[in-house]
């Protein structure tokens, strides 16, 4: 009885698999016909598991991007604190140099700055990417939005199901209580027709046939009413089953979205693509004022230059972003909690790296299971995956 049980456990699971990656119509239309997909199903099916991967690998490629940008910031940190007391002097001063002249940049504008310092610095520290980054933000945060969507469909379709299936129970439930009020009043009338014709001597004959139709017609009602409340209940069953694996397999892509999109806000330190951009037109206003005073300021070009050869010399990947950020040379206070932020988004970006792995993981089993489910397509898949370089 149990390895029956575990065949059967495997079966369904192998079933689940493969219900997975069909609309909720096909997988009604397969499990009624009770036969295996046609090639042209299963084909189907594996080019849904080959764009979730291929889904899963861009977003991987993107954050291991972010997570090597991050960690080139923690190395030259690294370098700074394990410098000499002699090196870092001269780091220093030439940070305090790039100070001073920025802020008398900065103090040309006193009163009609339009963004914050901070906002200003992410600005600059960002410059070359935020145009590439905001068309980005906004197609992530439309995608969410129909991500969304298709979670609020999906619960709006379980609970119809649900619906309709608990109604068909209810259905069928009153059914078989109706059929015991109708064999006791059969039998009712069986006992009182004998009981008159036994009184009367009288032929019931008739009666007799009558009630026994009656009896009859009913009969063939319940079954045929049972059955088709039975294959409902059933094809419901299918139907939040597939319902139920397509919201697991929106909301991996809602999770994957979610935290790019968290990141982006917390490392550009706003809360939507819109006030990003917002807050790059009025820098980018502002830094094109700045452009007629820098153009006069090549001491402090100058300075900028000796800073980065000089941190170049002592290996530091991100010259630029040091350059723009002099506090940070300056004050080992802001240096520790650059870090400390710094080593926090590398920890998400880590997490969300372990996150991808693990479904990249799920779904080359899926691919297996599809393959193992159709042996005879296996080629066809394996056709499928190599052209869309999932192998």
């Amino acid at each position: 009885m149990g390895l029956f049980s575990r065949k059967k456990k495997k079966e369904e699971e192998q079933d689940n698999s493969i219900y997975r990656w069909m609309t909720v119509e096909e997988a009604l239309e397969y499990s009624q016909a009770g036969s295996s997909p046609s090639l042209e199903s299963v084909k189907k099916l594996a080019e849904e598991i080959a764009d979730q991967m291929k889904f899963l690998r861009t977003r991987q490629d993107q954050t291991k991007y972010e997570f090597e940008e991050v960690s080139k910031y923690l190395r030259d940190v690294k370098l700074i604190e394990s410098m000499s007391e002699s090196d870092r002097a001269l780091v220093t001063d030439a940070a305090r140099m790039i100070k001073g002249l920025d802020n008398e940049r900065i103090g040309y504008q006193n009163g009609k700055s339009m963004v914050t310092r901070e906002q200003y610095r992410n600005m600059e520290m960002y410059e070359k990417e935020i145009p590439r980054k905001l068309k980005e933000l906004e197609k992530q945060e439309d995608y969410l939005g129909l991500i969304r969507d298709d979670m609020r469909n999906l619960e709006g379709e379980k609970g119809s199901i649900t619906f309709e299936k608990e109604s068909a129970s209810e259905k069928r439930g009153f059914l078989v209580k109706l059929t015991y009020g109708v064999i006791f009043m059969i039998l009712a009338v069986f006992i009182i027709l004998i009981v008159l014709m036994d009184r009367t001597g009288k032929d019931f004959t008739i009666p007799f046939f009558l009630t026994g139709l009656a009896g009859a017609a009913y009969a063939f009602y319940f079954v045929h009413e049972h059955r088709r409340l039975g294959t409902l209940i059933k094809k419901n069953d299918h139907m939040l089953n597939r319902a139920n694996v397509l919201l697991n397999k929106v909301k991996i892509k809602y999770v994957n979205t979610t935290n790019t999109l968290d990141y982006s806000y917390e490392k550009y330190g706003v809360n939507s693509s819109t006030e990003m951009r917002h807050i790059w037109e009025k820098y980018t206003y502002e830094k094109e004022e700045e452009k007629r005073y820098r153009k006069n300021s090549q001491l402090l070009a100058g300075y900028e230059d000796n800073l980065e050869k000089l941190l170049k010399e002592f290996g530091f990947s991100k010259c630029d972003s040091w350059i723009s950020q002099p506090d940070l040379l300056i004050d080992r206070g802001e240096l520790a909690d650059f870090k400390d932020a710094v080593a926090t988004r590398r920890n998400k970006l880590k997490a969300q790296i372990d996150f991808n792995i693990r479904q990249q993981d799920t779904t080359m089993n899926e691919i297996e299971a599809l393959k193992n489910k159709y042996e005879g397509f296996r080629d066809d898949i394996n056709m499928i995956m190599k052209r869309n370089e999932i192998y």
